[in-house]
Order: C-alpha cells, then structure tokens, then sequence
C-alpha cells in the first residue's frame, strides 16, 4: 500500500481508473498527491485544516455554545450529573494524548496544542460565572459581577478561612480537623470578616441571586470543574515518574460489586454525551519535561481556583441571604407585642423556606459531603 502511494505521478496516473468527481463538470482521470504520506509531513497539511476547523467552530459556535454548560447525567463517570463540556473536553484531550505516541516527532506541539486547549476551556468557564454573577448591574467594588457573594468569594480573607474547612477540599474530609475547627470559633470568624465587607448598610435583592437555576448551575460548575481537574491531572507523567495509568473515564465501581470481570466490559455513555467509550487501554498519558510540568500545573492551580471560587461564591450566597431577611426582620418587624405569638415572624419564615429550597436544589448538583 505504502509502494502504491509512493509511485511516481506518471505511473500514478497511468495505473488509475476514471474518478467521477461530482463537484466537478468533467470526469477526471486521477488524483495527484499533495504530500507523501509520512509523518514528518503532517504539520504541512495541519495549519490549513485547523485553520478550517477554527472557522467552522467559529460558524456554529453561537448554536451550541449555550449548551456546552448543560449537565447531563451519566452515572458510570460521576454520582452526581456533569456538563458536556468538561466530558467532551476530557475525550478531546485524551485522544489527543494517545495521538503523541502515534506521532511522537510532533509530542512538543501536540502538548503545546492541549495547553492551549485548556487555556481556552479556563476562559469560557471564566466567563460562565461572570454571567451567572453579574446581576441586575455591576457591582463598583468588584469588576465583571454584580452579585455580592461574587466579589466576597474572592477576598482573600474569606479564602483563606473557608479554605480551612476540608469539607470544601478535594478527597475525604478530616472530621478531626473541623472539629477542631468549630470549637476554636472558626463560625464566629467567618461571620465577622463578612460583616466587616457588609458594615451597615443593607443588600439590595438585586445584589443576590434568588434565581434557584442559577444557584444549581454554580453547583454544577464547581462539581464539573473539579472532576475535570481530576482527569487532567491523572494525565500527567513527569519524566521522574513514567508509569501505565488506568483509562480516564473508567466507571466507578460499587461498593457491593464483588467480582472485578466487569471492569474488562468496554462501557458507552448516554447518547446525549458525546459519543464517549471507555477503553480497556492502560497507556493514556501526558508526559512532560520539567519546562512543561511547570506550565502545566500552573494552568491546572487557576483551574482549581476558579472551582473554589463557584463554591465559596455558593457557600456566601447562602449567608447573604441569611443577612438579606434577618436586616429586613430587624428594620420593618414589629416587636410589639400584644400576646404571646404563636407564628415566627414573616420573614423568618421566608428566611427558612429560602435555604429549604436552596438545600434541595443543589443536593442533585454537588456531592452530599459538600452540602453539609
């Protein structure tokens, strides 16, 4: 076959039946090649045909761009539902991974071409909780949002307590070290930082979001971004630590599952996720020099703040609320009272109906240990 594609153009043409090209008004003879068919030659046809993929991006991004952050369920990946981006990302980069050790020659641009990638997911997703956080009008204290919680979950001393909290943390919370935490009155500072950022004024309702799909999606984002974080970072292979890592996306399995022969079963996901298939392959990995493992992992900390920035702007979101109704019950209840009431106030209740709400609509977004 190599021999066919090798032989000279004279040959070529000599040897070829008649080709019927219907975009053509006349019926060729033959095709010449552009290239020969080797790999040191595929960058010659790579710019041009990205350069096509780019436009045809750019062409339909408006159509499907609204749709990149839906969640979407697939229990064989993930407990809890992700958004189609991070899952078509992830199958993205995987191939991309494996298409290194098919052409190694090119491994610096391909690994170039994933870091770009993620570059570009960062902003989109960057852009996705300015949306989700930009309110009735932008807030003059905090650029690009006008929600408070949203510039609140960026203050560093707000970071630096919630950060405290393992509950918040990737892995298995530390109930010692929260323990510890509530009894050194760690509630008592975090109220008093975020009422040092409130003073005495009071939250406008414009200020905080009541929209309950908007508090979903920031659960979803952060649920999503850190499992994307995950699938990433178990891609990385230093040249100090070279190994055979297990496939990306293999399902998880069930704790009461006790046989492991179903983990030999190649596994399909939903057909409204891309057409995303679990292979039995041991070798997908990124490695990467030291110069590389630097960029790489510095891309991969704004990843991870950012997802912190979805659930601490969710956690004080919540408190604002509990602000917002408590300073309406303070200013406009009335604490004359003629007999014994039997009903709290009005806004109290709204209060607590708001967090029940609240509670039951993230519960589908994030995992149960990041509820409490």
């Amino acid at each position: 076959m190599a021999n066919f594609f090798l032989q000279s153009d004279e040959s070529a043409i000599s040897s070829s039946t008649g080709v019927v090209d219907k975009y053509a008004n006349v019926v060729t003879t033959g095709h010449r090649l552009l290239i020969s068919p080797d790999p040191y030659n595929v960058l010659i046809a790579f710019n041009p045909t990205m350069a096509f993929v780019q436009k045809i991006e750019k062409m339909i991004s408006n159509h499907t761009g609204s749709e990149s952050f839906v969640p979407d369920s697939n229990r064989d990946i993930s407990a809890v539902p992700l958004v189609k981006s991070a899952v078509a990302l992830t199958v993205l980069i995987q191939a991309m991974c494996r298409t290194l050790f098919i052409i190694p020659v090119h491994q610096n641009e391909f690994i170039r071409m994933i870091e770009m990638v993620l570059v570009k997911y960062y902003d989109k997703i960057l852009a996705r909780y300015r949306t989700l956080m930009a309110g009735d009008q932008l807030h003059e204290d905090y650029e690009g949002v006008g929600i408070i919680s949203a510039g609140w979950a960026c203050e560093d001393e707000i970071v630096q307590l919630l950060l405290k909290n393992t509950y918040f943390m990737p892995g298995v919370p530390n109930l010692e070290i929260n323990k510890a935490l509530a009894e050194s009155g760690y509630l008592f500072q975090e109220t008093y930082v975020e009422m040092s950022f409130k003073r005495e004024r009071s939250f406008s309702r414009g200020e905080l979001v009541f929209d309950l799909r908007k508090l979903q999606d920031l659960a979803h984002m952060h649920h999503s971004m850190d499992w994307f974080i995950a699938q990433i970072a178990h891609l990385r292979v230093t040249e100090k630590s070279v190994r055979r890592i297990p496939p990306l996306l293999k399902p998880r399995i069930s704790e009461s599952l006790e046989s492991s022969a179903s983990l030999n079963d190649q596994r399909t996901s939903t057909e409204s996720l891309p057409p995303l298939v679990v292979e039995n392959e041991d070798d997908v990995q990124l490695p990467l020099n030291k110069e590389m493992t630097s960029r790489f992992d510095s891309i991969i900390n704004y990843y991870q703040e950012l997802s912190e920035t979805y659930l601490f702007a969710l956690r004080v979101e919540l408190r604002c609320h509990a602000m917002y109704y408590l300073d309406l019950a303070m200013r406009e209840g009335s604490y004359y009272l003629e007999n014994e009431p039997y009903e709290p106030d009005s806004y109290i209740n709204s209060l607590n109906q708001d967090l029940i709400m609240i509670q039951e609509t993230v519960s589908s977004a994030l995992p149960l240990r990041k509820i409490r």
